[in-house]
């Protein structure tokens, strides 16, 4: 079997924003394969990590433009998420169970 390469990895990688079963795939090699590579090799580590933030910025620029355009549930969602240290929490709403039923017969 080939060695694997920072070079092949760059090559494969593009496009997949970190998605490690769609490099394998492209470089043909076992998912397990590509993952013990990257984690005997700080440079491959890093270079998934950057495409990976890659796709989380885009995420969150496609979720604030939703917000943007009125979205309001995305908007309940980030307020729960990013801005907790601002007194935004998502409450539990669980309904408290209805108390115990119990009947009581007076007699003479």
């Amino acid at each position: 079997m080939k060695r694997l390469t920072l070079a092949d990895l760059e090559t494969a990688s593009e496009g997949t924003y970190g998605n490690i079963s769609a490099i394998a795939r492209k470089l043909h090699v076992p998912r397990s394969t590509l993952y013990d590579f990257i984690n005997s090799n700080p440079e491959a580590k890093r270079r998934i990590e950057s495409l990976r933030e890659e796709f989380d910025d885009l995420a969150e620029e496609t979720i604030q433009r939703s917000i943007l355009a009125g979205d309001r549930s995305l908007l309940r969602f980030y307020a729960s998420t990013r801005l907790r240290n601002r007194g935004y929490r998502k409450e539990n709403r669980r309904e408290s169970p209805p108390p115990p039923e119990f009947r009581v017969h007076l007699t003479k």
